[in-house]
């Protein structure tokens, strides 16, 4: 039995040439400035130098690269809701000119409009979205800077993508990303049958980033640049509604119209880790985003409370509804097993 999820493998079947509806072109079209890090996490730490940040305000569910991306810079921390959406008035009262803030498209969907309007309102406020989740949201970027990061969407191994209509700061000339091993060592394995080959590599390669001025492989480049990004955009989204039909009464967003592309399908369960074991099992291998949040759980216990419970289905583009089927069918008998 195939594999579903976990590491991606190389993306070698792809044109000769770079292609006018690529993903790279979608994500960089109309914006004045473009630069390439190895790393998102890179990118921001660059940014955040280079418009002289003094405090930077992070939501309280979010991973630690972020935290490492701040450096030295102060970090303000703001609360989202049960259903990953900012708490945008508490963030409002705290704000002061000359502030950044980071809001996450969790799973590739965008904030909602309470937000946004506390975005339209405080232009003293630098406003940077990050799309690391994000193949494409499926509204207009409410950011002032956008961050992608291609290697949690795509079989690359780095890069952290930022545009802005502002001037932003660039590399160095040097690539300085792991080579992507895991995801050559994968490709050698189509169906992931053999984990014990390449996921040890790619937590390897994980642990490997830090911040640093590097840019962006040509070899991740390349591939953005060929890539249809309409195409598995339209995959990510069919998967996942095929999920959320399914699930309904499991799915982080019950109601959802999932109008963006989706990096994984959310769910809520009581016992996030024994399912994933248990899944992964049959060869169904899901994330968690995130376990370890970077903050105080006394301050912000609503986080940590959805940080033990979310699991992260795998709806991406190399799967079709068979796939999706067989994940729904396995995630029901587990329940019906646990419920007896």
């Amino acid at each position: 039995m195939s594999a579903i999820g976990s590491v991606f493998p190389m993306s070698l079947d792809l044109p000769i040439d770079a292609i006018d509806n690529s993903l790279w072109q979608g994500w960089t079209a109309g914006w004045s400035h473009v630069s390439s890090y190895s790393s998102a996490r890179s990118a921001l730490a660059a940014l955040f130098g280079f418009k002289g940040i003094q405090r930077i305000w992070l939501p309280d569910f979010c991973c630690s690269a972020l935290v490492e991306a701040a450096g030295l810079v102060e970090i303000g921390w703001y609360e989202t809701t049960p259903e990953l959406d900012v708490s945008w008035p508490s963030l409002a009262h705290a704000l002061r000119p000359g502030d950044a803030v980071l809001a996450i498209d969790y799973f590739g969907r965008a904030p909602r409009s309470g937000f946004l309007d506390l975005v339209r309102a405080q232009r003293d406020v630098l406003w940077i979205e990050d799309r690391a989740h994000a193949l494409n949201p499926g509204r207009t970027a409410w950011g002032d800077v956008v961050l992608y990061s291609p290697r949690k969407l795509l079989g690359v191994g780095d890069g952290g993508v930022m545009v802005s209509q502002s001037p932003l700061p660039g590399p160095s000339s040097t690539p300085t990303a792991p080579l992507p091993i895991a995801q050559s060592q994968r490709h050698q394995d189509p169906d992931g049958l053999r984990p014990d080959r390449w996921f040890p590599a790619f937590r390897t390669q994980e642990a490997a980033f830090c911040v640093d001025d590097g840019r962006m492989s040509d070899l991740t480049k390349t591939v953005l640049e060929r890539v249809d990004g309409a195409v598995i955009s339209a995959r990510r989204q069919a998967n996942a509604r095929y999920l959320a039909a399914a699930l309904q009464d499991l799915a982080l967003w019950p109601i959802d119209p999932i109008d963006y592309a989706p990096l994984a399908f959310p769910i809520c369960v009581a016992d996030r880790d024994g399912l994933a074991q248990a899944l992964a099992e049959q060869r169904i291998y899901c994330a968690k985003h995130w376990a370890d949040l970077p903050n105080d759980p006394a301050l912000f216990p609503g986080a940590h409370s959805l940080s033990v419970h979310i699991l992260s289905l795998p709806c991406d583009q190399r799967y079709d509804e068979r796939d999706m089927d067989r994940i729904v069918t396995a995630i029901r008998a587990l329940h019906a097993e646990g419920a007896r």
